[in-house]
């Protein structure tokens, strides 16, 4: 199908006219918010891949930032939203979402939620922020709900002057680090050249790992930078919260941290929703035992627990008097029952074995979206070579060793939990500073080695010549002179 060329003005008036329509369905209208988020996505889906403009460099890649950030957020408000949550949203609410991901008023109900969760776990004379040490067995699963919610935002009333000096810091170094990073990629043009690794890294290739490394901190500069100028001034003028984008992500404790929590909070968050938690409950509802069964199996429990014990003072008699005290299974049989939501009924429940094989199968099924993502993108961005799905294979290969990093943590803890199941023994200094070390050689490994395959897509693209950072005339070319 042959692509429409448009004007800039004509290609900006039409997510402009999505947004305003997605806003009043779901306002003004009955109508269930999956079934408005559909046809808009496959809208937005229509105008990525066949709607163009005249527009280039910087302009251009807002409009690649817009159609991703209206597909992602039509469908985040009909999978994660119900209709009595956004019936009530005002405009400055609902822009609050799309760039965001979520409303304050959410985030709040999931802060206080969480202080909640935490003061039940805590022990007993324990309070809610209290430091307590897990119990639980190493190969318990964190329930989907319960998944880190990435970088902690900043609400309106706590941003004050100290935190604006250090956001004032913050975007200097992140300006003069994508200046640096853009003076190397101008001189050295990596990945430019046909030839060179298309698969793996050849990491014994100091320069061409250092050409990786540069880029990264390039990619990672230019999304903080313009993330933090243009969410900064939202938030200010809707005084709304901000979510940081990243969270020192070179410096994460693995490669599950690195894409969980450290790297882009609003992708991720969009991700977990969209497509992680259905899969995981999708697995879970088809994955229950049958309820025949379940119910044989509380009886067959609740017959045990009232049947009384046989003791040696019960058997013969022996002109000594029985003892009468209710043993623990009889007295806890004469207690009330819990309520219904207190205890998860054996229709419910999952061995932890299953549970770990729906965790791990959304995880695979995100990367793999992700993988989709990052594709569509490219299309986007008008990669003048066809796609050979290099994109998607890096995010597939770094699920795959998420998964195996996962494996070989549990097994590493459960060799420090003690043989009854009690809490594992404490660990030194060095055991930490190795765990430490060994979770950031993995995620430096595995990004290292498949950064091929996502990274000369992006340059074939053009993201280096289609964006240039603003900066003093002639300061790029003495940065450049300083470079070896």
């Amino acid at each position: 199908m042959q692509q429409l060329i448009l004007q800039p003005w004509t290609y900006w008036l039409l997510p402009t006219v999505l947004i305003n329509v997605h806003y009043r369905l779901l306002t003004r209208t009955a109508l269930p918010n999956g079934l408005i988020a559909l046809p808009l996505a496959a809208v937005v889906l229509f105008m990525g891949l066949y709607v163009r403009s005249t527009l280039s460099g910087f302009p251009q890649m807002l409009a690649v930032a817009a159609v991703l950030m209206m597909l992602m957020r039509f469908l985040e408000a009909g999978a994660a939203f119900g209709r009595l949550d956004t019936v009530r949203w005002s405009p400055t609410e609902y822009i609050d979402f799309f760039f965001t991901g979520d409303t304050s008023e959410n985030r709040r109900l999931l802060r206080r939620l969480n202080d909640l969760k935490a003061g039940a776990d805590a022990p007993v004379g324990g309070t809610a922020g209290s430091t307590t040490t897990s119990t639980s067995s190493p190969s318990t699963e964190v329930t989907p709900t319960a998944l880190p919610s990435g970088q902690a935002e900043v609400p309106a009333a706590k941003r004050d002057l100290a935190f604006r000096l250090m956001n004032a810091v913050h975007v200097s170094l992140s300006y003069f680090g994508l200046l640096f990073a853009t003076a190397y990629v101008q001189k050295y043009r990596p990945f430019s050249t046909p030839g060179g690794p298309s698969f793996v890294l050849d990491l014994t290739n100091l320069p061409l790992v250092l050409d990786v490394v540069v880029l990264g901190v390039y990619l990672v500069t230019l999304m903080d930078l313009h993330h933090r100028l243009i969410f900064l001034t939202l938030s200010e003028l809707l005084q709304c919260d901000f979510v940081p984008l990243m969270d020192l992500p070179f410096f994460s404790s693995s490669l599950r941290a690195f894409w969980s929590r450290n790297w882009n909070s609003i992708v991720k968050k969009a991700l977990q929703r969209v497509i992680y938690l259905p899969v995981v409950n999708v697995l879970a509802a088809i994955d229950r035992p049958s309820q025949p069964a379940a119910a044989a199996a509380a009886s067959d429990d609740k017959r045990a627990s009232q049947s009384p014990p046989t003791t040696s003072l019960t058997r013969g008699g022996g002109g000594r008097k029985a003892d009468k005290r209710k043993p623990a299974t009889a007295r806890a049989a004469a207690l009330p029952p819990p309520p219904a939501s207190a205890t998860p009924s054996a229709a419910t429940s999952l061995s932890p074995s299953r549970r770990r094989l729906h965790v791990t199968l959304g995880v695979l099924a995100t990367f793999f979206a992700s993988g989709v993502l990052h594709e569509l993108m490219l299309v986007v961005m008008d990669r003048p070579q066809p796609t050979r799905l290099e994109a998607l294979g890096f995010f597939v290969l770094q699920g795959v060793w998420c998964v195996c990093e996962g494996a070989v943590a549990r097994a590493w803890a459960s060799s420090w939990t003690a043989a009854s199941g009690a809490r594992p023994p404490p660990r030194g200094v060095v055991v930490a500073c190795v765990e430490l070390v060994a979770g950031w050689a993995s995620m430096a490994f595995a990004l290292l080695l498949f950064s091929p395959l996502f990274v000369r897509p992006f340059v074939e693209a053009g993201l280096l010549e289609k964006y240039v950072v603003p900066s003093p005339p002639g300061l790029l070319e003495k940065l450049k002179d300083m470079l070896p």
